[in-house]
């Protein structure tokens, strides 16, 4: 019911803002004055650009609604491609926007308004227009533009936008969710532009499309009114398209998909039609994409649809969107070395992972610059025995990678699994009865071909008698290695959560493994609530000013 209410408030405020830029007699607001306000279900939602084709305002999703500017294309096609504090929760309908000497400001039910546009300046606002370029500006008394919507872009660009070096695209969740999505792309200051899952490293284990440019000093990504996108460097240039049709009826943008694809895409208003013209990368099927499945879970593929998987051992962190990833289905109980038949290893034929993971309690130096490779040397093996134990034997292994008589060790969360016969994962499970087969697979067995997932057992039984002091000792060892368990599993549901940054991760991880109490109440909640309380937990400024992207 909530949805098909947003759709009809949808279409109403977009026919309203298509019929007004219709009407060459209405206002189109292409100078907006000092006090002008807008609320959500109240005429104007929303200000038009003078031709018409851009409108700027709330629009309903949701449970309620979001400022951003939308593509007007016809009332049953406009096509949001910005919107303002996209992490925050919508606000209602008693919303007000204004325009102040400070700014935009947003005034809410019981509230002082708060800012969403920063003006650094210090210089106060006097009015402000929706151009037909698709940016919204504000300027000061002498029409300088002192605030631009085109310097925060969130999932794309449009024709005369730069996207500068050190800044990046963010997809959006889904079509009907615009908050941050699991892709970016950055405009990286080495000259190189590039794709990678969000809070991944910056490194080309993560990526999975760059233009190969880095070392050539591109400073921006630009898209001009021919459809030509390109990188500059000055006045040298490295074109990514050609240019296309140059008339008044086209409107072009680039924007980077839910699934990760990054196009460039025509509008043509005389005809009432879209088209798709490039994508980057191309011809790419969506388990290629780094990220289409979370951690701990592995892509395949038929029929064009993707499926994602768990490892043996894990069920999905939410059954309703198995893309987000996988966690345990069990609780890990500190290392062992199978001295007591704790653990055995599970075997995941013909899957591959990016061979990148983290050492213990280095998962808490995570940082985008500096990827920790996978913690011991890789080993020479020959024998199916030889494989597994070299991870079974090692407390720190979680997992092993096997390929070309290559044995790499792991440690959880594994990303970016994809079918490749060449490669075989070992799983280090816990035995819940000894000599018992563990449940495995849990979730709902998919409709799809996947791996065989094979299950070998390795039983021994030792007889020792040990000093008090050894006791002791391995004590202390056990509860250190379960400390680094506990370090790794939190980064690993850490990474899942939608639209966390690499600094939030950290400083996230330091204060769940740190403070027990915490990390309980993090790993009990649903994983519809677990970014939330970590929010809550960083105090990370919902609400404060500026704009998220």
């Amino acid at each position: 019911m909530a949805s098909a209410i947003s759709y009809i408030l949808f279409l109403s405020i977009f026919s309203s803002a298509f019929a007004l830029g219709a009407d060459h007699h209405q206002p189109r607001h292409s100078n907006i004055s000092l006090d002008s306000s807008l609320q959500p279900t109240t005429n104007p939602a929303s200000w038009l650009s003078p031709n018409g084709r851009f409108a700027f305002g709330f629009y309903p999703e949701g449970s309620g609604f979001f400022i951003g500017i939308w593509l007007v294309a016809s009332p049953e096609n406009s096509t949001v491609v910005w919107t303002a504090d996209r992490d925050d929760p919508p606000v209602t309908k008693d919303a007000v926007l204004k325009l102040t000497n400070e700014g935009l400001k947003l005034f809410l039910q019981q509230s002082e308004g708060r800012l969403i546009s920063n003006i650094s300046t210090g210089t106060d606002a006097s009015s402000a227009s929706m151009l037909d370029s698709g940016n919204f500006v504000i300027y000061d008394s002498s029409f300088n533009v002192i605030w631009e919507t085109f310097d925060y872009p969130t999932d794309t660009i449009m024709a005369g936008q730069v996207l500068a070096a050190g800044s990046e695209l963010v997809s959006s969740v889904s079509e009907t969710n615009h908050s941050s999505g699991k892709f970016q792309l950055s405009m990286q200051s080495d000259g190189n532009l590039v794709l990678y899952p969000v809070a991944s490293p910056d490194s080309p284990e993560y990526s999975y499309y760059a233009s190969g440019t880095d070392g050539d000093g591109y400073q921006s990504l630009n898209l001009d009114d021919k459809g030509s996108l390109y990188l500059l460097n000055d006045n040298v240039t490295y074109n990514l398209t050609s240019g296309y049709w140059d008339g008044t009826s086209q409107v072009y943008r680039a924007t980077l998909g839910v699934g990760g694809i990054f196009r460039l895409y025509s509008q043509d208003f005389e005809l009432n039609t879209e088209v798709v013209l490039t994508e980057f990368p191309k011809g790419t099927n969506g388990c290629a994409v780094k990220g289409t499945c979370g951690v701990n879970s592995y892509c395949t593929s038929a029929n064009g649809q993707v499926v994602c998987s768990c490892l043996p051992g894990f069920d999905y962190l939410d059954a309703n969107r198995a893309s987000n990833g996988c966690k345990w289905n069990f609780t890990p109980s500190g290392c062992h070395s199978n001295d007591d038949n704790t653990t055995y290893m599970s075997t995941l034929d013909s899957v591959a992972w990016t061979d990148v993971s983290y050492a213990g309690t280095d998962a808490l130096r995570y940082s985008k610059k500096d990827p920790v490779p996978s913690y011991a040397a890789p080993l020479s093996v020959t024998s199916d025995e030889d494989r597994g134990d070299a991870c079974l034997k090692d407390c720190n292994c979680d997992a092993a990678l096997f390929k070309h008589n290559t044995c790499s060790k792991q440690v959880f969360p594994l990303r970016y699994g994809i079918r490749d016969d060449s490669t075989t994962t070992f799983i280090k499970l816990a035995n819940r009865s000894a000599g018992g087969r563990p449940e495995i697979n849990s979730h709902p067995e998919s409709p799809f071909a996947a791996p065989i997932i094979t299950v070998r057992r390795k039983f021994s039984v030792k007889i020792s008698i040990v000093s008090a002091a050894i006791i002791a000792s391995e004590a202390m060892a056990r509860e250190q290695e379960m400390a680094e368990k506990n370090a790794a599993r939190v980064v690993g549901e850490l990474l899942t959560l939608e639209a966390l940054t690499s600094g939030e991760v950290i400083k996230a991880a330091d204060i769940l493994t740190t403070e027990p109490s915490k990390s309980a109440v993090f790993f009990s909640l649903p994983p519809q609530l677990k970014r939330q309380y970590v929010l809550t937990l960083l105090d990370s400024g919902i609400g404060v000013s500026g704009f998220r992207h």
